[in-house]
């Protein structure tokens, strides 16, 4: 599928779900497995702190809704909705890991969203392995060419923007989406998308930074799921002329978006975080 002929979105969403069609190798295999343990365990402690607990009690409700597991619990939650609780407590936690050169934290979203899909629908480890690995390439694609630092001073969060999109990925390669569902899927995750870094303006009222990772993972599980039953938004999500790009970022680059990094899959260009805070303080 050219980019010429059917855009940048589509032909981003076909690389990615082929992702599924081979095994993936064991070095790709090994890091799957560190950046699924390290999840789980800010999952796990996020999920331990007062804005995890209340999300516990918030889901409490719509236990029995599905069968993917509410982490630190024994309750199950329809797919979306445990997405969204672990991943609100993965990211609150502030040590979710980090893709710089998207600014964002891929993690939260697009691993809690994999585990409650796969779950929920008893799929293999290693479809699993390969919508996370979708998913990551999605975030840095779409941060890198929508310019990500660019997207902090237009006063949006990276990780509830892009990372959305990699839920999204992850989500349609889990439920078997062809790529036109997914760039349709693209669609719905645009209009949910947002996140204002006002959180980080203000001393009070700050929970909701929280919440964004749940968000992205939240909009990447229903968006797919919509798109599946054939509940569309407009294809070309990324690139298109009020797409992400544009509405996003400054000085992008969209061919980013078709052009994997010269380094290697965007899996292998993730940190770690020693301390419970920003990324970016850590050199201090």
């Amino acid at each position: 599928m050219s980019v010429a002929e059917n855009g940048r979105s589509l032909a981003l969403a076909e690389e990615l779900l082929a992702v599924g069609d081979a095994p993936l190798g064991e070095r790709d295999l090994k890091q799957i497995r560190n950046l699924i343990l390290d999840h789980l365990g800010c999952c796990y402690a996020g999920s331990l702190l007062a804005w995890g607990r209340r999300m516990h009690e918030w889901a409490a409700p719509h236990a029995g809704s599905g069968n993917a597991p509410l982490l630190a619990s024994q309750t199950r939650l329809a797919p979306g909705l445990a997405a969204f609780v672990n991943a609100t407590a993965a990211h609150g936690l502030e040590l979710d890991d980090t893709h710089d050169e998207s600014v964002s934290h891929p993690g939260a979203a697009v691993i809690a969203s994999s585990l409650a899909l796969a779950a929920h629908h008893g799929l293999s480890g290693e479809r699993l392995a390969a919508a996370i690995y979708a998913g990551y390439e999605a975030v840095g694609r779409v941060g890198a060419a929508t310019n990500a630092a660019e997207t902090i001073e237009l006063g949006f969060h990276p990780t509830s923007l892009f990372v959305g999109f990699g839920a999204a990925a992850a989500a349609a390669l889990l439920l078997n989406l062809s790529p036109r569902e997914l760039a349709r899927g693209w669609g719905l995750v645009l209009s949910m998308a947002g996140g204002s870094m006002q959180f980080s303006q203000e001393p009070e009222g700050t929970t909701v930074k929280r919440l964004h990772g749940g968000y992205a993972a939240l909009h990447g599980v229903m968006a797919a799921e919509h798109a599946g039953l054939g509940i569309a938004g407009p294809e070309q999500a990324l690139e298109g002329r009020y797409g992400l790009i544009s509405n996003f970022g400054a000085d992008s680059d969209p061919e980013r978006l078709n052009h994997a990094h010269p380094d290697g899959p965007e899996i292998h260009r993730i940190s770690y975080k020693p301390y419970p805070c920003c990324r970016l303080f850590h050199s201090t």
